[in-house]
């Protein structure tokens, strides 16, 4: 039995995915919709579960543990709404996955045309950089994941594969090594990181982080729960928030903090200046994550273990 969380946040297509994966299982599942104060209203198949988070908006990341500490079953799956399953997703699911030892994302695809499968599916991985010099869209950022390029290792069709980092809008656990883990996802705020908080803790902890041969579909919104607009403060503080908690040598902890600090915005939020920052000061950073993960791998190795993965 499997539990199905999708978060939801005025989304367009959230009754498409939830059909799309209670019409294409081979066995009972039970499905989750948190609602993070949407303005939109949906009409759900009987026996959907729909919970709300309490108050202003949240962020994906609450919303999704919220889903998983209501999840009536031990594996868990976190999607997007506005996605697609393909027939008899959670039975191919399940031929693969170690719920031991797996923090599992999916192959996922982009199509335009709502998803119509692809004749190839080149999904090649996904790894991390510890800093981005550079001054694109993500200027001084830290711990940034990449797609692998088509050069990479492939996800051959069938076969599981280790990557270093889960990416790409279906994610796969069971409750207890979501717990293991530390929970990361409650101590977000509002979007960006998720994927390096789940993936550098599974790391941690000694958790396997895989991509399963099931063939998921995304589609980009037209919609957003703030017309894509994220805060600054909440990115920078998610990327403090990691720097600070996981396992890692002082000087690699040192290096982080230092290119992060050079980032504009992150110096006007260390200045006070991000009024809705103030409830998240960096020193208020949540110690029980760093206290889970305390005696954990180092985030040093697992750049070192992977630096060959591009």
């Amino acid at each position: 039995m499997i539990s199905v969380v999708i978060p939801c946040c005025n989304e367009e297509y959230c009754e498409y995915t939830v059909r799309s994966v209670l019409g294409n299982t081979s066995g009972r599942v039970e499905v989750i919709v948190v609602d993070d104060n949407c303005k939109m209203t949906h009409a759900f198949p009987e026996g959907v579960v729909h919970l709300r988070t309490p108050g202003p908006y949240h962020g994906v990341d609450v919303a999704r543990h919220m889903g998983i500490m209501h999840a009536r079953h031990e594996i868990v799956v976190i999607m997007d709404a506005h996605m697609s399953v393909q027939p008899d997703w959670d039975g191919e699911l399940l031929k693969h996955f170690r719920p031991k030892t797996d923090v599992a994302c999916v192959s996922c695809r982009h199509d335009p045309d709502h998803w119509q499968e692809p004749t190839e599916w080149g999904y090649c991985g996904a790894y991390m950089v510890p800093t981005m010099s550079d001054s694109g869209y993500y200027g001084n950022s830290i711990l940034q994941p990449k797609w692998a390029s088509s050069a990479g290792p492939k996800i051959q069709a069938g076969e599981r594969a280790d990557v270093p980092c889960v990416l790409g809008a279906f994610y796969v656990f069971t409750r207890a090594n979501y717990c293991k883990m530390g929970s990361p996802w409650q101590y977000l705020r509002i979007w960006g990181w998720s994927e390096q908080a789940l993936s550098l803790a599974a790391w941690a902890v000694g958790l396997d982080t895989v991509c399963l041969p099931v063939k998921t579909g995304h589609m980009y919104r037209r919609l957003g729960p703030r017309n894509f607009v994220i805060p600054a403060w909440s990115t920078i503080y998610n990327q403090h928030l990691l720097a600070e908690s996981l396992p890692m040598s002082d000087r690699f902890r040192s290096d982080l903090i230092a290119h992060l600090g050079k980032d504009r915005d992150c110096r006007r939020y260390a200045s006070g200046d991000y009024a809705m920052a103030d409830l998240h000061r960096k020193e208020e950073l949540p110690s029980p994550l760093k206290k889970s993960l305390a005696n954990g791998r180092l985030i040093d190795e697992y750049f070192e273990h992977w630096k060959d993965f591009r």
